[in-house]
């Protein structure tokens, strides 16, 4: 079964007016590409941010190789 929307104009309940099919592919288009951008752009900022946290989490975190004794000139 196959379903299309035959009509030039769609109504939009929320502004009580019919919209052309091609203005309301336009909006949606923009939306989509608008969402992808978002996201992108967050993703971006994300691993941007988890790399400045690693490189703190290692300057100020102390190992057990921080305290290690390395003795040297042992007798064999």
């Amino acid at each position: 079964m196959i379903t299309a929307c035959k009509e030039p104009d769609i109504d939009i309940p929320f502004i009580q007016e019919s919209v052309s099919r091609e203005a309301l592919t336009v909006v949606v288009m923009g939306m989509d590409i608008l969402i992808v951008l978002i996201f992108v752009l967050y993703v971006m900022f994300m691993v941007n941010l988890i790399k400045k946290e690693s490189r703190k989490f290692d300057r100020y975190t102390f190992t057990i190789t921080d305290f290690a004794l390395q003795i040297k000139n042992l007798p064999n």
